[in-house]
């Protein structure tokens, strides 16, 4: 990359202080200092007053103390993701957690041209280079040492600050109001499935899932440990709802006992019972095309029983999970779990087959109707955030003007 005259291209070892790991300590509701976690910087804006505090406080405060202009990225779990903090709480110290990183801009640079950097696709191509080959991703100081950076003069940052802010306030706008009305899309699907939904619990009788229908939660699949014909397999990941991504299957060995047990049926239903649970699709004659396929732990198969039909079965988990009435059903506090005893007990209205198919078929040509508007929306967050990533390109290679 040609770098315009008088610019210099760093690193952030050279122009930021040291990075620093952050406190190991758990969180609690009460206390003296307040524990920052990488949840608090990248779940919106960072609101001090749902920060928690620390289970026990550093003897060295001050070695971890927040403080203005403190730039954290994440180590793990959103990896590489960063956050400027400009301003702190007066009456209330707070230190940062174990799985942030804090650097502090040198004398070259701003801390918002640095922040702003950290958001181009020049850094997060470095974050995915640095992280290939990892077995789990993640992120280190001395990989964060060797991020290349452009350093032009601290007067031309400041114009390069104020004129992406202004751009990029505008952009943001406007993907917000994408975001909403996507927002008001999956409301506008609640509010189908309550209409549809809340009436048969209410005046009709109900019976439990497992007295309509099989399930089965999948076991854990080690190539070292099955002997067979490799054979791909569905994870936890690979179920949305309403539809099963099978671009990217892993396989693993499996014998006919494996199939047997774990190998799906056109018409089954898949579950998941990690992640976001409840959601869930069905196998259909499409992915029948694939031959053999299996599934993993994490996910539960359900096949309905005579007399009921898989895609209402379904709709009544879609509809649990999306109003929260799956929540009673759910074990776990920071990662949620829809255990097997649990997922057989959620009730299901009793009602004859076809309106069971009937109800199915309404609410499939309700979202045939909002496909297209559904499509459109993603093109345009697509477009906006292509748009963002060409103009930080731009202002890093110099070819930004007011």
């Amino acid at each position: 990359m040609t770098l315009p005259h008088g610019w210099l291209l760093s690193t952030l070892g050279v122009e930021c202080d040291k990075p620093q790991y952050g406190w190991t300590a758990s969180a609690k509701q009460t206390g003296e200092v307040k524990l920052l976690r990488t949840t608090d910087l990248t779940n919106g804006p960072l609101e001090w007053t749902t920060v928690p505090f620390c289970s026990e406080a550093p003897e060295e405060l001050e070695k971890y103390i927040v403080k203005p202009n403190d730039l954290f990225i994440s180590r793990a779990g959103s990896v590489g993701v960063s956050v400027l903090v400009e301003n702190v709480e007066d009456n209330t110290p707070a230190v940062f957690a174990s799985y942030l990183i804090r650097i502090r801009a040198g004398k070259n640079l701003l801390p918002t041209f640095l922040s702003l950097y950290l958001q181009s696709p020049q850094y997060w191509q470095q974050i995915r280079d640095l992280s290939a080959g990892a077995t789990l991703a993640n992120i280190n100081a001395p990989k964060i040492k060797s991020i290349s950076i452009p350093v032009p003069p601290l007067g031309e940052q400041q114009g390069i600050v104020a004129t992406l802010e202004d751009h990029l306030s505008r952009l943001d706008k406007a993907l917000a109001e994408v975001e909403s009305s996507i927002s008001r899309l999956r409301e506008a699907r609640l509010s189908w499935l309550q209409a549809e939904m809340a009436h048969l619990y209410d005046e009709g009788s109900l019976v439990q899932l497992s007295e309509v229908a099989e399930s089965r939660l999948g076991k854990m699949l080690d190539a070292a440990k099955n002997v067979g014909v490799s054979t791909p397999y569905l994870r936890n990941i690979n179920v949305q709802w309403g539809r099963i991504d099978c671009l990217d299957l892993d396989s693993a060995p499996m014998t006919q006992a494996n199939l047997d047990e774990l190998g799906l049926q056109l018409g089954d239903l898949l579950v998941c019972e990690g992640g976001e649970p409840g959601r869930c699709a069905i196998w259909t004659e499409s992915h029948q095309t694939l031959g053999l396929v299996a599934f993993q732990k994490a996910l539960h198969r359900v096949r309905a029983k005579a007399g009921y039909s898989t895609g209402f079965l379904a709709l009544i988990l879609e509809w649990h999970a999306k109003s929260g009435r799956l929540t009673p059903f759910i074990t776990g506090t920071t990662i949620k779990h829809l255990p097997q005893e649990q997922l057989r007990k959620i009730p299901v209205p009793v009602i004859p087959l076809e309106q069971q198919r009937s109800l199915v078929a309404k609410y499939g040509t309700f979202i045939e109707s909002q496909a297209s508007i559904q499509s459109t929306l993603d093109k345009v967050k697509k477009q906006i955030r292509a748009l963002k990533g060409s103009l930080l390109n731009l202002a890093f290679e110099g070819g930004l003007k007011d």
